[in-house]
């Protein structure tokens, strides 16, 4: 009995540091992409207000309205809605968190605050896509 209960213990632990984290709540909103950075050339590009936007779904989905027509700008994804999942970041101690967005788009790096949100391709030529959250308004 005694080797059951320790065979069952040491098969139900794993050390997996790619296991899928949940995001707080600060992520489930919509961001602005503000600027992009980096590439072989180091090019920033700026962006309008809502330009391109993404919204992050508690289904575990993105919506992405990318509304760049100027394809020398480095805009992200295209428009449309895809799966995304975080998870721990082994690779770097910069950067705890790491997203992947369609299985296909893998980011090293994302750091999210109450109105910021930064992505990062890693690696020297990586693109650095720095968004602001959409705040809602009213009118008195």
């Amino acid at each position: 009995m005694l080797f059951s209960i320790a065979f069952i213990a040491l098969c139900s632990c794993s050390k997996d540091d790619n296991y899928e984290y949940v995001p707080n709540e600060n992520i489930l909103h919509e961001w602005t992409l503000v600027k992009s950075t980096g590439a072989i050339a180091g090019k920033t590009d700026e962006f309008q207000n809502r330009t391109i936007v993404w919204k992050f779904n508690k289904n575990k989905t993105i919506t992405i309205i990318n509304n760049n027509i100027d394809e020398n700008i480095q805009s992200g994804l295209a428009s449309g809605t895809y799966p995304y999942i975080i998870a721990n970041n082994p690779n770097t101690a910069a950067c705890d968190k790491k997203i992947t967005i369609n299985t296909s788009s893998k980011f090293e790096c994302i750091i999210i605050d109450d109105t910021n949100l930064d992505i990062n391709e890693g690696g020297a030529d990586g693109i650095n896509y720095h968004f602001e959250k959409v705040m809602p308004f009213t009118i008195n």
